[in-house]
C-alpha cells in the first residue's frame, strides 16, 4: 500500500468492513471499539466503554497513517511522495504522523494537519523563533538559537598588530543547531549529520537519536583512564557541538550571526598575540585528558594556562571520504568562509585557506555577530 495512505481512505475501510460484517442499521452517526451510542456531537466515536470516573472511555487509542513528508508545501501528492493525484482542496483536513530519518531529518516528527495548501504541525510549541541575546556588562553573554538551543558568548577586545582596534562577539561553544535562522532544516547532501560519537561497528553515528552512548565510544575523560559513563547523545552534543561542512555551517548560524570568514579568524588571533601566543588560552578543560578515536589519550593543553575565554575544544573531524571521525581529543577544528582553523592538543594553531577538500570535511562551528 502506498505510504502516503489518506485518513479519509482509512475511515473509508472502517466503514465498508462493518458493513461487510453484517451491519444492519447505518446511521449519520457511529461508534467504533463497542455497541454503545455515539456521544450526540460527534459523527464517528472511538470507544471501548462509557465514560468511568476519570472519564476515560478507552484504553487504546488510533494509530494514525505513518508517513515520510517530502515536502511541507506545494502540490499535496508531492508532499507525499506519491504519484497519484491528490486534489488539495478536497483533502483539506488531512491528518497524518510525519516519520523522520533520525539521521537527517527534514521536518520535525508529529502529527500535521493539512490546510489545502501546507502541513501544519499540531501541538509543537517549540516551532517558533527561539532567538535572543543577552550581553552583561563583563562583555560575556548568551546568544539562543532558533531551536532554544543557548550558547556562551564573549566580546574580545584588543589591539591588532596594525594598530586597529578589535571588538567582536564570538560564540564560546561549538555549534548545535539542525535548524537554520529562518527556522528551517539544514539539508544534509550526503544523507547525515555528523557527531563524534564513534564505533567499531556503526561508525559515524547520526545526532538526532537521544539514547546512551554505548560503551565502546570514544568519550569525555575527567582525569587519565575515568571515562564520563550513561551520557546521552544530547549530552555529548551539548558538550562538544555538531560538525558540519562549510555549506551547512554558513546556514546554521543563529539571527544575526554568521560564521567568520577568513578575516575574522585570523583577526582575532591577531588580537590574542598569534598563533603560537593563542595556542595555550584558547583552550578550555586544560589538563584534561582525552580519548582519541584511532587509540591511546591525549592531554588537552597545560594545566596552568590562563584561558582566554574563547574555550576551544578537542572535538576532531569527520574524514570526507570515509566519513570516519578523527583527531578526537586531539585537534579543535573550525570551519570559516574561505578559512580552516586547527588547534593542537600540544603543538601549534593553523590557519588556511579552505580548499575544495576540506571545504566539504565536517569541522566544528564558531559564530560571530553581525
Amino acid at each position: 500500500m502506498e505510504r502516503g495512505v489518506i485518513l479519509s481512505k482509512f475511515i473509508a475501510g472502517i466503514l465498508i468492513f462493518i458493513m461487510l460484517n453484517g451491519s444492519t442499521a447505518l446511521f449519520s452517526q457511529i461508534t467504533i471499539g463497542s455497541s454503545h451510542e455515539p456521544n450526540v456531537g460527534s459523527l464517528l466515536d472511538l470507544k471501548e466503554h462509557l465514560a468511568d470516573s476519570d472519564n476515560t472511555t478507552a484504553s487504546r487509542g488510533l494509530l494514525l497513517p505513518r508517513v515520510a513528508l517530502k515536502k511541507l508545501e506545494g502540490n499535496l501528492s508531492e508532499t507525499l511522495g506519491v504519484i497519484d493525484s491528490y486534489s488539495n482542496i478536497d483533502h483539506t483536513g488531512l491528518i497524518v504522523y510525519n516519520i523522520t530519518d533520525p539521521e537527517c531529518p527534514l521536518f520535525m516528527s508529529g502529527i500535521y494537519v493539512w490546510d489545502g495548501s501546507s502541513w501544519q504541525i499540531l501541538g509543537r510549541e517549540n516551532l517558533k523563533d527561539n532567538f535572543s541575546y543577552i550581553e552583561n556588562t563583563d562583555g560575556t553573554g548568551v546568544v539562543t538559537d532558533y531551536e532554544g538551543h543557548s550558547y556562551t558568548t564573549k566580546r574580545f577586545m584588543g589591539t591588532l598588530t596594525d594598530g586597529t582596534i578589535y571588538n567582536k562577539v564570538w560564540t564560546t561553544q561549538n555549534l548545535r543547531s539542525l535548524k537554520d535562522k529562518d527556522g528551517q532544516w539544514i539539508e544534509c547532501p550526503d544523507g547525515l549529520y555528523f557527531n563524534q560519537g564513534y564505533n567499531n561497528t556503526a561508525g559515524v553515528l547520526g545526532v538526532n537519536v537521544v539514547t546512551e552512548i554505548p560503551n565502546e565510544v570514544i568519550g569525555d575523560y575527567i582525569n587519565a583512564g575515568v571515562a564520563i559513563s550513561g551520557q546521552s547523545y544530547d549530552d555529548f552534543i551539548d558538550n562538544f557541538g555538531l560538525l558540519y561542512t562549510v555549506d551547512q555551517g554558513t546556514k546554521a548560524c543563529p539571527k544575526g550571526w554568521h560564521m567568520p570568514t577568513y578575516n575574522e579568524w585570523k583577526d582575532l588571533l591577531d588580537m590574542m598575540g598569534g598563533t603560537t601566543a593563542a595556542l595555550e588560552p584558547i583552550k578550555a578543560n586544560a589538563g584534561k585528558v582525552y580519548g582519541y578515536v584511532e587509540g591511546g589519550s591525549y592531554t588537552w593543553g597545560k594545566a596552568n594556562n590562563t584561558p582566554n575565554g574563547f574555550n576551544a575544544i578537542p572535538a576532531g573531524y569527520v574524514e570526507v571520504t570515509s566519513r570516519k571521525p578523527l583527531n578526537f581529543g586531539r585537534t579543535a577544528g573550525f570551519h570559516g568562509v574561505g578559512a580552516v582553523v586547527n588547534i593542537h592538543y600540544g603543538g601549534f594553531t593553523y590557519i588556511g585557506f579552505t580548499n575544495s577538500n576540506n571545504a566539504s570535511m565536517r569541522y566544528s562551528v564558531r559564530c560571530v555577530m553581525d
